[in-house]
């Protein structure tokens, strides 16, 4: 039993060398598109990543590095910062909770 827990952590240790490729295609994503933010949501949504996508794309909402936080069960992503409220509004409409967003809800009315 211990060697295969032995194991299945060393494997996790190999891939995690790996875990550099999403978060550096996110940052040269950042510098490209301009000022940017980030949004925070429960991993364990009733949407897969792309289904999220291709509903802020739907609205016109480009977003991109969409990773996951294991340890916070958290699904990451990013958008053009002068999209903060239209997204926000667009999660909340879809009965998405948002963890954290750069922006303060009671400033603006959905």
């Amino acid at each position: 039993m211990s060697y295969k827990k032995a194991t299945f952590e060393e494997a996790l240790r190999i891939g995690s060398y790996f875990d550099w490729i999403t978060p550096g295609f996110a940052f040269l994503k950042d510098l490209i598109s301009g000022p940017s933010a980030h949004f925070g949501v429960p991993a364990n949504i009733p949407y897969r990543r792309s289904d999220l996508k291709a509903l802020l794309n739907h609205f016109g909402i480009h977003v991109w590095g969409m990773m996951y936080d294991l340890r916070e069960d958290i699904l990451m992503f990013t958008d053009k910062k002068r999209e903060v409220e239209k997204a926000y509004r667009i999660l909340l409409m879809a009965g998405i909770p948002v963890y954290y967003a750069p922006i303060d809800p009671p400033d603006f009315y959905i």
